[in-house]
């Protein structure tokens, strides 16, 4: 082998490990995204059908905000709507930033 040759395998199996690792932890990585987009998607679907159910309930006005329970009732029903609104523009904005 010459000199050449040598000085070449010198410097192209490092940096073909560092590929091949780079490529392993990139793996992993879109692995990780993809749980957590999965996670995200159950989250906001959870908050929704409480939500839907807490106005089902709501529906016929049983619950009065004059007294205890129903400014209990009200105080979670808008802490889940903000929650739902939160989460839906958190999601907005992951989305406009992976555009």
């Amino acid at each position: 082998m010459t000199f050449l040759e040598v000085l070449l395998l010198i410097i192209l199996l490092p940096l073909g490990y560092a590929i091949y690792n780079l490529y392993r932890k990139n793996d992993t990585l879109n692995a990780v995204v993809v749980q957590q987009d999965m996670l995200q998607n159950d989250i906001l679907e959870r908050i929704q059908n409480t939500l839907k159910e807490l106005r089902e309930v709501d529906l016929r006005g049983s619950f009065e905000a004059d007294d205890e329970v129903g400014f209990t009732f009200n105080s979670i029903k808008e802490i889940i709507e903000i929650l739902n609104k939160d989460v839906i523009d958190a999601i907005n904005n992951i989305d406009e930033n992976k555009e």
